[in-house]
């Protein structure tokens, strides 16, 4: 067998999860040095013990296999998991940056009801200014027409002499 016992095969599932970027292959894969060292010394075994050490082989390369594919996985995993931290920290500055958006988007819409109170003031004042202004306008007029005439009949009373009446 590759692994003596089921020990060795724990270890070695262990260091693989323990370690995803191995230097030497034959770190995670100690069945490759058992079975080619007995794969030399099989000459002196009878002739099972060959089909034996093959089959052995054959499973230690099948659990290569799937300490491969383990680790393609485990770097697919951490970049992922890379990806997922760059992306909750986008989301985290994202979330930052919307609420200092809405604060000034707050303030300012303050501030524009703030003018819109005033200038619908302003404009309030401004008709009332307005509107007394046309008022006293009418009133001097009707006032003027009302002098005029009156200045005129009283003309006409004194005979149209105004610079008479005018001296003692």
């Amino acid at each position: 067998m590759a692994f003596q016992n089921s020990r060795e095969m724990l270890a070695c599932r262990s260091f693989c999860s323990t370690s995803t970027n191995h230097s030497s292959r034959t770190e995670c894969r100690p069945w490759a040095l058992k079975t080619s060292t007995a794969a030399r010394s099989s000459s002196s075994f009878g002739g099972t013990a060959p089909l034996v050490r093959e089959d052995a082989w054959s499973a230690g390369n099948g659990i290569e296999e799937l300490c491969q594919k383990r680790e393609e996985l485990c770097r697919q995993i951490q970049q992922e998991e890379d990806e997922k931290q760059r992306l909750q920290s986008e989301v985290r500055q994202l979330t930052e940056k919307l609420a200092r958006v809405n604060e000034n988007l707050a303030r300012k819409i303050a501030s524009r009801n703030e003018f819109d109170r005033t200038i619908a003031e302003t404009e309030a004042a401004y008709l009332k200014i307005l509107e007394s202004s046309q008022t006293l306008l009418s009133v001097l007029k009707r006032e003027a027409g009302n002098l005029t005439k009156g200045t005129a009949s009283e003309q006409k009373s004194s005979g149209g002499k105004e610079g008479e009446l005018m001296r003692p």
